[in-house]
């Protein structure tokens, strides 16, 4: 998700792709949008990642974001504390954002 969070691929995400630091952007859809690449398994990612372009269009797979911690629960019948340590949130990949830095 971290390697997808970039304008590159922020851009190419259909109605709610990213035109710039000044205009209304949804991080939301994006992660989304990432999300969808994800279910779509690896060799997906990896075309993805080669071309931003072919990013899905309008597309979101928001369930992807609960399965972690519902996994661990079931397994263990512990409450989950999965911490990574690298955020897949939109723009905490601040190589993948320069327009942000500056913003």
């Amino acid at each position: 998700m971290h390697q997808l969070d970039s304008e590159s691929f922020a851009k190419e995400i259909g109605q709610d792709s990213y035109k710039g630091p000044q205009t209304r952007f949804s991080k939301n859809c994006f992660l989304q949008a990432r999300c969808c690449v994800i279910a779509n398994g690896r060799d997906f990612f990896e075309e993805v990642l080669a071309d931003p372009a072919i990013m899905p269009k309008d597309m979101e797979f928001e369930a992807l974001l609960k399965i972690p911690s519902r996994a661990y629960e079931r397994k263990t019948g512990k409450k989950a504390d999965l911490r990574d340590k690298l955020s897949y949130e939109t723009f905490s990949n601040k190589i993948g954002w320069p327009s942000q830095r500056s913003a």
